[in-house]
């Protein structure tokens, strides 16, 4: 009952969205403009409300009006919706007091502006309509929580009759939620923002604090991810928890956390940078995705933190293969607990004052970890070097050198 009597009513309404959600995925077989109109504002308008909802059909009007009579980029749609993304941020708290980017519109505007770069990409004028952009952007599955298909194959999918009502993904994602539910209740953000409890127990409630956080994503994502099944969309699980809890080095993280969020990044930014420079082809990408969340700039502080660290992460790796190889497999990934556990606090608190609170009631030792491991690094250069050259001339590198 108590678990029960935590869920604000925002969240209760975010629930009964996603179960409409859920429902109208299962019986929609037409995909057409109109139903997806009327879909979407019917599961909006229960998530959130009119002022909310009108926010969202004039931002989609200014896109549908860029999309059909200019020559609009993917690039200067993704900074168009950016921008109407910050403008929400800045004048939202005269629609709703809690502007958290988890129960507010935030999450719908970021997902249209992934949407619209790949308008901007893959619509063909003489080949694609207004009607076909509609459908695609208001498509029911992902329009709350994602993830986002590519236009061309969201065109190129066709609607197969689901055969069975409850599958797997359901299952998992409401145990993702009541876990989720179980750790808020029991450690609460003041547990790591105050000097309430002695290091070691605060170390734990720290890493368990950022788990639970996490779960709300493994919830939502498992979720989604069985409404687009019953779309006859197989392939668009969001996150691997596995991978992402048991991840061994940053780059193994990012590749299966939002995963199309990645993939939208990736091909947006990462590779067209990466030709000149792999480094700052990551900040680049990691700064526009810092930018894509929100104006708060505990945002950039994770992202970049995350981001700069992969280098020792990794250098670590390489010497712990070296030096002690049948502990690789724990050592890898305890740096990666104490790495996630330390930055990603920012990510959930967006508060600076909290977070700096944080690191120090831990004595900062996520940047004592880095600046040791990168004195260490530097003592122990040559030795980095010449296994960098094994990997490079063995014959599985990628697996080698990670």
């Amino acid at each position: 009952m108590e678990m029960l009597s935590r869920i604000d009513p925002l969240e209760k309404k975010m629930l009964i969205s996603l179960l409409l959600t859920m429902l109208i995925s299962y019986n929609m077989k037409n995909r057409s403009a109109i139903h997806s109109f009327v879909s979407s504002l019917i599961v909006l308008q229960i998530a959130f409300d009119h002022k909310h909802v009108l926010y969202l059909l004039a931002s989609l009007t200014l896109n549908m009006i860029l999309l059909k009579y200019a020559s609009a980029s993917r690039y200067l749609f993704t900074v168009i919706n950016i921008a109407i993304l910050y403008i929400y941020k800045v004048f939202g708290i005269h629609f709703e007091q809690r502007i958290s980017g988890a129960f507010d519109i935030s999450g719908v505007l970021m997902l249209m502006t992934i949407k619209m770069s790949y308008l901007g990409k893959e619509y063909k004028k003489d080949k694609n309509s207004i009607r076909d952009a509609l459908s695609y952007v208001l498509f029911i599955p992902g329009l709350l929580m994602g993830p986002v298909p590519t236009f061309e194959s969201f065109m190129k999918n066709k609607y197969e009759r689901p055969k069975k009502l409850f599958h797997g993904a359901f299952l998992k994602s409401i145990l993702f939620l009541v876990f989720f539910q179980i750790i808020r209740i029991n450690i609460p953000k003041e547990y790591i923002t105050q000097n309430l409890l002695p290091l070691p127990i605060r170390l734990i409630c720290l890493y368990l604090f950022t788990v639970g956080n996490r779960l709300k994503f493994y919830f939502v994502w498992y979720f989604s991810h069985g409404c687009f099944m019953f779309q006859n969309f197989s392939s668009l699980l969001n996150i691997d928890f596995f991978k992402v809890e048991l991840a061994t080095d940053v780059k193994e993280l990012s590749n299966y956390w939002n995963i199309y969020a990645g993939v939208w990044l990736k091909d947006c930014f990462f590779n067209p940078i990466r030709a000149k420079s792999t480094f700052w082809a990551s900040i680049a990408t990691t700064t526009v995705s810092a930018l894509w969340h929100g104006i708060n700039p505990c945002y950039l502080i994770m992202f970049l933190s995350i981001t700069t660290s992969n280098v020792v992460v990794k250098n670590n790796n390489i010497l712990i293969r070296k030096f002690c190889p049948s502990m690789l497999w724990i050592l890898s990934r305890v740096q990666m607990f104490v790495i996630t556990s330390y930055f990603t606090p920012s990510f959930f608190l967006l508060n600076l004052s909290e977070l700096i609170s944080t690191w120090k009631g831990v004595y900062y030792i996520g940047h004592v970890f880095l600046a040791s491991s990168l004195i260490l690094q530097a003592i122990l250069k040559s030795t980095i070097n010449q296994e960098l050259q094994k990997c490079k001339r063995a014959t599985k590198s990628s697996t080698a050198c990670n």
